[in-house]
């Protein structure tokens, strides 16, 4: 009984040591783990309240004033990935709308909000890059053809040569349509 005892020390002190020594070898650094990634740095454009305001008055009868008005956000959820010097990292940047608003006979008569929403099911946009990436600038009124009114405006990543100028038209009765997006190389 004694030796049978013993035997089942040596089994029990072996079996330990053998499992703590497996124990302390995968203590050891393994090549599989995954060294987790920095978190790229934030770069957050300062916010904008100025507000760009054009005003058309067309000459005859009816007379009519057209005012755009383009305002930022100041939202930072206009994100894209950027290149710095120290590497890359992502740049919160705006998005724009412009409010049209048309008097007629001096009384107001229409409004109309434009954002960069009005052309999420353009092919020519989402060939750019995802809305989401992309903000709106320079609106302004082209010109009027009864019933509508005309505008010009580019869609692009902001703080680059990345954009589309786009036409869009004003209906009164239907409200706002794209009526053409040219690609850069068009549009220069």
């Amino acid at each position: 009984m004694k030796s049978l005892l013993q035997v089942a020390c040596f089994l029990v002190v072996t079996g330990c040591s053998s499992s703590s020594e497996s124990i302390q070898n995968s203590a050891r650094p393994a090549d599989a783990v995954p060294i987790a990634k920095a978190p790229l740095p934030h770069l957050y454009w300062p916010l904008d309240n100025a507000l760009q305001r054009t005003r058309t008055v067309l000459p005859g009868l009816p007379r009519y004033e057209i005012v755009v008005t383009t305002k930022c956000l100041n939202d930072s959820s206009v994100i894209n990935r950027t290149l710095l010097d120290e590497g890359p990292a992502l740049d919160f940047s705006h998005n724009y709308e412009s409010e049209i608003s048309i008097t007629r006979q001096g009384y107001a008569w229409q409004k109309a909000t434009l954002t960069k929403a009005l052309f999420q099911n353009n092919p020519q946009v989402r060939s750019i890059d995802s809305l989401a990436a992309l903000s709106l600038s320079r609106t302004a009124f082209v010109r009027y053809k009864a019933p509508a009114f005309y505008f010009s405006t580019r869609i692009g990543v902001p703080d680059s040569d990345v954009f589309a100028e786009a036409e869009v038209s004003f209906v009164p009765s239907t409200g706002l349509r794209v009526v053409s997006v040219r690609g850069q190389e068009e549009a220069e």
